[in-house]
């Protein structure tokens, strides 16, 4: 069992630890070694609740308004979170590109490629 800063227990495998990459965090790793903080995944929870506000707001039948301003916030959010995430992509490249002694011109390229993708 592993007890996450959060306070949340989760049976763990022995073969894989929890990552931490000295960061201060408990992170969570996706299946391609990209780490998620808990950060995003807050960034992300929040978004998920004010697209529910904005349904309840819907079937409350509440101005078209006081809905678009809603969605914009959630928009907004989500935004930050795409760039908290491409953020934190460019650093674990570069940093493992630089680590293995490459350049880095190709991670600058893929982030370019995906700040382009989000607009």
């Amino acid at each position: 069992m592993t007890v996450r800063m959060d306070g949340d227990v989760r049976p763990t495998k022995p073969e894989s630890p929890e990552p931490d990459r000295g960061r201060g965090y408990v992170g969570y790793e996706a299946s391609a070694g990209a780490l998620y903080d808990r950060k995003v995944r807050n960034r992300l929870k929040r978004v998920e609740g004010q697209i529910r506000g904005v349904l309840r707001m819907m079937e409350e039948r509440r101005s078209c308004a006081e809905v678009i301003y809603q969605l914009s916030a959630a928009r907004t959010a989500l935004d930050r979170a795409i760039l908290y995430l491409i953020g934190n992509y460019m650093e674990q490249c570069m940093r493992g590109n630089l680590e293995r002694g490459e350049t880095i011109d190709g991670s600058v390229e893929e982030a370019i490629r995906l700040l382009l993708k989000t607009r």
